[in-house]
Order: C-alpha cells, then sequence, then structure tokens
C-alpha cells in the first residue's frame, strides 16, 4: 500500500471504470436500476454513449446516463456495457482518501451485480477494468504556461531559452507496462482553458489555461479479483506521480508520509 498522502493534492477526480457484458440490457433496465439506488443518487442526466473497442452490437446504442448524489460528488455512468464510478475532490472541503473511496465504488458494483442477477438471473461477465486519476494544475499548484513544466515534472529539463522561445503548448502521452503482466498506465499531459466568470459581473467572462495531468491504469480481460488490481493499479499510479512529478511540485501539494 502506498503511503504518501498530500494535503492540498492538485486532483479533480478518482475515476473507477469497468467494462462488462450483461445480454438483454435495455432502456428499461437503465430507470430499474434507477430506482434501486435513487435516495443516494437522486439527479439524472442522459448523456451520448462513450464507444467502447472490440464491442460488437446489432441494435442502436443505448444512451449513457449520470446518477449524480445530492452533493455532487458522486457519479455513477451507465450504458449497456459500462460502468464508471465518479469520486470528484472538493478543494473547499475535507475529503477522503484512496481506501474510503474505493470502498463506495465497490458497494455500488457490487450492488450493479446483485442488483442484474436478480433482474436477469445470470451475472455480469466483466471484460475490462480502469482507473484514472485526474489533475488539473494551474498558477495555483505551479504552473503558468508551456515553461513551467519543468517545475512539475523531473523528467523535462529544457529551459526554452533559445531561438523558438516557449512553445504555445506541450502536450503529450507516454505509457509504462503494470508489473506482473496486471495492465498498462498510460500518462496525459495536455494544456487547456477553462472558462470562468466574474460573480459581480456576469458578462465579464475570462480564459485560463491550465496543465491536464492524468494517470490511467488499464487491464483487458480482466482475470484478476476486482479489489486485488485497483488496490495494486492505486499503489502504481501513486509511485508513478512521485516519481514523474518534482519534489518542490509535492512540497506545494502538501506531501506528508504516513
Amino acid at each position: 500500500m502506498a503511503s504518501v498522502r498530500f494535503t492540498q493534492p492538485p486532483l479533480d477526480e478518482i475515476v473507477f471504470s469497468v467494462e462488462f457484458v450483461a445480454p438483454g440490457f435495455s432502456s428499461v433496465h437503465l430507470g430499474l436500476y434507477w430506482e434501486s439506488i435513487r435516495s443516494e443518487f437522486p439527479l439524472q442526466q442522459d448523456n451520448i454513449p462513450i464507444e467502447l473497442e472490440d464491442y460488437e452490437n446489432n441494435t442502436p446504442p443505448l444512451r449513457r446516463v449520470w446518477f449524480i448524489s445530492n452533493d455532487r460528488k458522486k457519479i455513477i455512468q451507465l450504458q449497456d456495457n459500462l460502468f464508471v464510478f465518479n469520486w470528484r475532490y472538493d478543494q473547499q472541503d475535507e475529503n477522503p482518501h484512496f481506501e474510503e473511496i474505493f470502498q463506495n465504488f465497490l458497494i455500488q458494483w457490487n450492488h450493479l451485480e446483485e442488483w442484474w442477477l436478480n433482474i436477469a438471473e445470470e451475472s455480469i461477465e466483466i471484460k475490462k477494468y480502469e482507473l484514472a486519476y485526474v489533475n488539473g494544475i494551474d498558477k495555483n499548484w505551479g504552473w503558468k504556461n508551456a515553461k513551467d513544466h519543468a517545475k512539475i515534472f523531473n523528467f523535462i529539463t529544457t529551459e526554452w531559452n533559445g531561438f523558438i522561445k516557449i512553445p504555445d503548448s506541450f502536450d503529450f502521452q507516454i505509457s509504462f507496462l503494470l508489473p506482473n503482466q496486471s495492465g498498462a498506465l498510460s500518462v496525459k499531459v495536455e494544456q487547456l482553458s477553462k472558462i470562468s466568470s466574474d460573480v459581480d459581473n456576469e458578462e465579464e467572462v475570462t480564459s485560463e489555461d491550465f496543465l491536464g495531468f492524468q494517470l490511467i491504469a488499464t487491464i483487458d480481460n480482466a482475470n484478476i479479483p476486482i479489489t486485488n488490481w485497483f488496490t495494486s493499479a492505486h499503489d502504481y499510479i501513486v509511485k508513478a506521480f512521485l516519481e514523474l512529478t518534482q519534489e518542490d511540485a509535492q512540497k506545494l501539494w502538501g506531501r506528508y508520509d504516513y
């Protein structure tokens, strides 16, 4: 188990995903499922389905439905072949650690499995797991423009003092294999913009750049117990985060050992 935490991480959300096969899953089931969780997830929103690789279906794709908790920190996304549990990090409030969030995910996933077994009288077949840490790094967390990549990542040393100066954007993606043939880790860095408006003057809209920094662990043909895989994937993500980022940035984010 990873033994490092942060008091002020640049974290936006943690996302747990399970791809599955449930023959006969229809739009009717989306409504029935919502009834079973509505007391905890009373808000609902329809979305376009996520297209998955290696998925064959002769019928039109069903919509993807968000089921949202009252505090909007927890979201369940469900379509006929995908279950997603999002935990949104709140910088203004005290947040639980991974262990508690993971237990929340397990409760909701186990509920879906039991609910489907009762409805369809057959078990869900699991195909793929995914765990994602989604970070957003802006000026408050040590990044203003592409020149500051070297302040965040310890494998970037270019000072951008030459003829071409600072690049307008600097996006990249790198991949690593997880140990023991347990999947892969994809690291995505992308310069993005967020829109904000003045509370006192709604017409005054500003755009601010920030750095999207995602660490995404996946495994296809999931044949590892769900608890074992997500626990080890989390530990690997934390260790990769520590190895990829600068110590000074980690101090800014409130790193401590426990």
